[in-house]
């Protein structure tokens, strides 16, 4: 609970204390203004001070302009809706941010469903830039999670792969980020 400061200086002690610290301040303002020519002139300390701290905030503006000028933007670009393949029906898009991270996901009914069946393709500029990648998949027609149901290759081309474990009219849900060149 805080005191108000008239109430802390109504009582005896609080008084005392107030008394000792006004001292306390009165003595070191006294010290500053008599030594002041020990440590400089005291108008030409204010100005230095004053152009040094002019001269830094001068300095942050400028590397927060570097900064704003150079950074990358983290600003994902609008979603493309992908074609699908094969009787598979639903929403798949993608998108790539300006540090080369690609996202795929997809709200999907599954269509054939055989072992390299082919989902959809992605175009060049969002293909990944290693090996095959696995697509973990979310059965929402049976509540399981899937091992990876889909595969993306090198060429962009989005797959059924041969353990998914669902089959054609079930709904899946999935998102997959990667490196894309």
């Amino acid at each position: 609970m805080a005191l108000s400061l008239a109430r802390i200086i109504g009582t005896i002690t609080g008084k005392v204390a107030f008394e000792r610290t006004d001292a306390n301040f009165q003595l070191i303002q006294t010290d500053v203004n008599t030594n002041a020519t020990d440590i400089g002139d005291k108008a030409t300390l204010i100005t230095i001070d004053k152009t040094n701290l002019v001269a830094a905030v001068n300095e942050v503006k400028e590397q927060t302009n570097d900064l704003d000028a150079n950074k990358a933007d983290k600003v994902q670009e609008a979603w493309i809706t992908g074609t699908l393949q094969n009787g598979w029906i639903g929403t798949l898009q993608y998108a790539k941010n300006d540090l080369g991270i690609a996202t795929v996901k997809g709200q999907l009914t599954a269509g054939t469903v055989t072992a390299d069946t082919a989902v959809a393709n992605l175009p060049t500029g969002y293909l990944p830039t290693t090996g095959y990648l696995p697509i973990d998949t979310i059965n929402v027609s049976s509540g399981a999670n899937t091992k990876p149901g889909l595969t993306v290759n090198l060429s962009g081309l989005i797959f059924v792969t041969i353990d998914a474990n669902f089959t054609a009219g079930q709904s899946i849900v999935f998102e997959k980020m990667f490196y894309a060149g």
